[in-house]
């Protein structure tokens, strides 16, 4: 969703850590409890970024 000052939030309008232009994402309400059978998905679990793959790795890109 885009927000005021040029910021794209999924899952949240208002925690842009005072930067500009920023995209910001959410943690997720709950972390994907399968694997996509094709692809991956992207999500965030306690500040840290993730990706789960579908052959089952999971990915801690950036730690919170």
């Amino acid at each position: 969703m885009a927000a005021a000052g040029g910021h794209i939030g999924l899952g949240t309008t208002s925690q842009f850590g005072a930067g500009q232009g920023v995209v910001a994402i959410a943690n997720a309400s709950a972390a994907p409890s399968v694997y996509p059978a094709d692809g991956g998905v992207l999500f965030v679990k306690d500040g840290a970024f993730i990706y789960r793959g579908a052959k089952g790795t999971v990915t801690r890109s950036a730690p919170a």
